[in-house]
């Protein structure tokens, strides 16, 4: 599904780069999204607040390879 949704973003809608915030604990997330090629870019430091308290949060950007 997120590689249907990258091929339009990129072949209909003509992006540049698609980027993703991801909460640091979220693993599985971190997993498929380096699997389909992005690369992390930035880290915010308790930048999510929940219940119990503050989580950090990863980006992640994959620029468009049709452009390359």
């Amino acid at each position: 599904a997120v590689k249907l949704l990258l091929f339009y973003c990129f072949d209909t809608l003509g992006l540049h780069q698609v980027y993703a915030s991801i909460p640091s604990n979220n693993i599985e997330s971190k997993r498929l999204f380096e699997k389909i090629g992005f690369k992390q870019t930035g880290y915010r430091e308790q930048w999510l607040k929940r219940r119990d308290g503050w989580e950090d949060v990863i980006y992640y950007q994959i620029l468009n390879p049709l452009e390359a």
